[in-house]
């Protein structure tokens, strides 16, 4: 993973079936994705996989950046998307880049992906 990043990840169904990424938002981890849902997937034939996005849940914390994201979204509500981005301790891309890394980490080349809320933003 980039970093060192850890992500927090749970897998159903066999990894040779059609994998689908489910991405969740800002703050919510992997087990809000309903259990009877994952399981419903994968018995349809789905490779289902859900992590905690990093600074969520089990998945690394992100060290050495101060907790700046009530000045973020102050910032891009005021519409200083410019300070925003400065104040941002990393970006959608990275993680962005955290979901490819994970797939990448589970050998699989394309995935569907689904996002709810912030994850519908990182799909």
């Amino acid at each position: 993973m980039p970093g060192g990043l850890t992500l927090e990840y749970e897998t159903f169904g066999a990894p040779g079936d059609p994998a689908l990424m489910l991405v969740s938002g800002l703050g919510t981890r992997l087990v809000a994705w309903p259990r009877p849902l994952c399981e419903r997937l994968a018995a349809e034939g789905g490779f289902v996989i859900a992590f905690d996005n990093r600074d969520c849940g089990l998945s690394s914390k992100w060290d050495g950046a101060p907790d700046t994201l009530p000045a973020v979204i102050a910032a891009a509500m005021s519409g200083d998307l410019s300070q925003a981005r400065d104040l941002a301790a990393y970006s959608l891309g990275d993680m962005a880049g955290d979901a490819l890394a994970l797939l990448d980490a589970l050998g699989i080349g394309q995935a569907h992906v689904l996002g709810a809320s912030l994850g519908g933003a990182i799909a």
